[in-house]
This record gives structure tokens, C-alpha cells and sequence, in this order.
């Protein structure tokens, strides 16, 4: 199919080329380009018409790509990396024969019927809404190490800081906010650690969990107003 794909790119973008009216139909969907230095007997070379290609490439990565989603960029980015190295494989100076009848006006009208095997499953395919994986809690290792380094600090700023850096990098489960909850002497604290935590759960139907931690009803209720929000 890239193969396929390759000799639709080299027809349709070599509109930036030429300037013969040609019009090309894909899967019984009819459009007209312009193509350049096509001679009287429907030659021209391959050379120019895979720089154009190249060029476009490269303006639809600069300029497109960058719009989309991460796993959408990565996925696209992949497919035109795929499409350069099946253009160096081509020769650069090859001979390019079109089928052309001419007519009364200077212009060339070049008529393609173009097949693309699998056309609309890809176009299924890019349809499709690319599920972004869902976060996983901080690993075990690491998170043994962030509890090391809380319990190593002497003042509760200073633990709290070293929370607020790990919370820029990492998600968390219900169950280690309530272990670095229980690194805290003072309510107010505790309550603190939670709400700075809250919004990288990974497990929120489990929040009920971190209320038994706590001893006063309204130190409960600031939690409940976390987990509700």
C-alpha cells in the first residue's frame, strides 16, 4: 500500500511543479491539478517530483503535525519517516511517460484513474480517537525513596517542599497519599498533603479510604470538599 500511496504523492503534489491541467480520480472522487514541464509526448522526470514530495513533507510535519496530540504526532511522524525511505529508493532521474491527449488551448489534459488499496481503512483508521494511556502511581522503588527523603527533612515546609517537587513528575494512589499523609503531625498539614496530591490520583473511587486518617470532623470535611471538587 505505500508503494501505492508514494505514486498518488507523486501525482497529486507534483501540482507545485507544472502547469498542465490534469485531472486525476481516486476511488471515483474526481480532482484537478496543474502540472508543470510536461513535454507534448507526456514525459518528465522523477527527480523533481520527489523533491516536491519531500518538500511537502516536510511543510506538513512543521506546520500540521505539531497541532495534533502527542500520540497522534508520534504515530504521523512514524508514517512520514516510513514515506522518505521509500523515496530514496527511487531513482531520481527516471523517465515518467503520462497518458495525455491534447487539445486546442496550450494545456495538457492528463486523465488518472488512481486505485488505493486499503484507502478507506486508513482513513477508518485516522478517524479513530487515539486513547491516551492512563497514568500509572509512582512504582514502588520511587516511592520508598520520596518517603526517605519527606522523612529526612526536619521542618514540615521542608517536607512539603520535597512533595511538591515529586508531585510535578509523578501520580499517586490513594493509598501513598495516605502514607505521606501520615508523615504530618497536624491536621491542617494533612489536609494540605491532600489537596496538593488530589488532582494526580490515579484510584479517586478510593478517596473514601484517606477520611478514617483523620481525628476531627471538620479536618474530614475539608477532605470530603477535595475529594468532591
Amino acid at each position: 500500500m505505500k508503494i501505492t500511496l508514494i505514486t498518488l504523492l507523486a501525482v497529486f503534489l507534483c501540482g507545485g511543479l507544472f502547469a498542465e491541467e490534469v485531472s486525476i480520480s481516486v476511488n471515483g472522487t474526481t480532482m484537478s491539478i496543474e502540472i508543470n514541464d510536461v513535454q507534448s509526448d507526456g514525459t518528465t522526470t522523477t527527480g523533481s517530483v520527489i523533491e516536491a514530495i519531500a518538500d511537502k513533507l516536510d511543510l506538513l510535519e512543521q506546520e500540521y503535525i505539531s497541532q495534533l496530540k502527542r500520540l497522534e504526532q508520534e504515530r504521523a511522524k512514524r508514517l512520514i519517516t516510513e514515506i522518505f525511505a521509500l523515496l530514496v529508493q527511487l531513482p531520481d532521474n527516471q523517465a515518467i511517460t503520462l497518458n495525455t491527449s491534447s487539445s486546442s488551448s496550450q494545456s495538457t489534459s492528463v486523465t488518472m484513474d488512481v486505485s488505493v488499496s486499503g484507502w478507506e481503512t486508513m482513513d477508518a483508521e485516522m478517524d479513530e480517537p487515539e486513547l491516551e494511556q492512563a497514568p500509572l502511581a509512582m512504582n514502588g522503588s520511587d516511592f520508598g525513596k520520596l518517603k526517605r527523603n519527606v522523612q529526612s527533612e526536619d521542618f514540615s515546609d521542608d517536607m512539603m517542599g520535597v512533595i511538591e517537587v515529586a508531585v510535578l513528575h509523578h501520580y499517586f494512589s490513594v493509598d501513598q497519599i495516605g502514607q505521606l499523609v501520615q508523615l504530618f503531625d497536624f491536621g491542617d498539614e494533612q489536609v494540605a498533603v491532600v489537596r496538593l496530591l488530589w488532582p494526580r490520583v490515579v484510584d479517586p473511587e478510593n478517596g473514601h479510604d484517606l477520611l478514617s486518617l483523620f481525628t476531627y470532623s471538620n479536618e474530614k470535611d475539608a477532605v470530603k470538599g477535595i475529594i468532591n471538587q
